[in-house]
């Protein structure tokens, strides 16, 4: 299928010898985590937008969201209206109901929707590939070398899988087949994501970034996933606090019956006090969790 069922996590030192073993099941019966690549569910939400033959403007960059009230409540504050999108030239391209920024975790909009942010921009990252592989299945398989490197394989379906490599400030790797053979030496399994590859330009490397932000007081407009709360060491859960914030998000307009300002307050109070603060502390505290090291691996340290 499109993804693939994880039942277990398992991570080994080194030397092969298993530092962990976990079953998802071992805490409740029949639970299990998913592999699924970004495409799948990009193409997930396309069909729906044509199912519902929703307009796509592509090519847009939106500058600025100003809400333009209908009415004014006795507070004083805005209870009707619509936020508009303008583009960078200062041109309104349409107004909504709601909009939902989705734009991530370096937004250039969220300062206009949310009363504050703090973020952290960390040396440490990691290099990311995705391909065909079937040396692992069912399971996250994980390698760590100290706390100097983690590398990991994550099937995704389709006989494919999603590899990472964690980067250091101290890591100086200029020579692509040293580097290679150092990671198939501590992981074999991921031979056959790397063998293909020529050059490290042919994997993706990003910087881990984490983001704290206050609730969101914008009349009209509400952030989603990393745009609202970017968080490390580990990827993937940028995903998941989105599918999340987008559940949650459901969850209120239908308690609401869609009733926008009611919607948002519901969603406000679940999203900081819920998933995504307890996630993001959680994940803060294991990101420069690595300790200087050197390598005797040519062009690798």
């Amino acid at each position: 299928g499109a993804s693939e069922r994880i039942e277990r996590i398992e991570v080994s030192k080194r030397n092969g010898r298993r530092l962990l073993s976990i079953g998802y099941d071992e805490t409740h019966a029949g639970r299990a985590a998913y592999g699924v690549e970004r495409s799948v569910l990009f193409a997930a939400l396309e069909r729906q937008v044509k199912q519902h033959k929703i307009p796509l403007r592509l090519g847009c960059e939106i500058s600025a969201l100003p809400f333009h009230p209908l009415e004014t409540s006795d507070s004083g504050r805005p209870s009707g209206g619509r936020t508009a999108c303008v583009d960078v030239r200062g041109e309104e391209l349409a107004r909504f109901d709601l909009v939902l920024l989705c734009d991530g975790a370096r937004s250039a909009l969220r300062a206009a929707i949310v009363p504050w942010q703090r973020s952290w921009k960390y040396a440490y990252g990691a290099r990311w590939t995705i391909g065909s592989s079937t040396r692992v299945r069912g399971r996250l398989h994980q390698v760590v070398d100290g706390t100097r490197h983690l590398i990991g394989v994550l099937p995704t379906g389709r006989n494919r899988a999603s590899f990472f490599w964690g980067t250091s400030p101290q890591e100086t790797a200029t020579d692509f087949p040293a580097w290679r053979n150092h990671v198939l030496k501590l992981c074999p399994e991921a031979a056959e994501l790397l063998e293909p590859l020529n050059a490290f330009s042919d994997l993706v490397e990003t910087k881990y970034f984490h983001l704290f932000s206050g609730a969101p007081h914008h009349p009209g407009a509400v952030p989603l996933g990393d745009c609202w709360h970017a968080m490390s060491p580990h990827l993937g859960q940028g995903t998941n606090l989105a599918l999340l914030d987008g559940y949650t998000f459901a969850t209120s307009l239908g308690k609401y019956d869609g009733e926008r300002a009611a919607s948002l307050m519901d969603f406000r109070r679940a999203g900081t006090a819920g998933h995504g603060v307890a996630w993001q502390r959680g994940g803060q505290t294991k990101t420069p969790g690595r300790r200087e090291g050197r390598s005797s691996v040519p062009g690798v340290s």
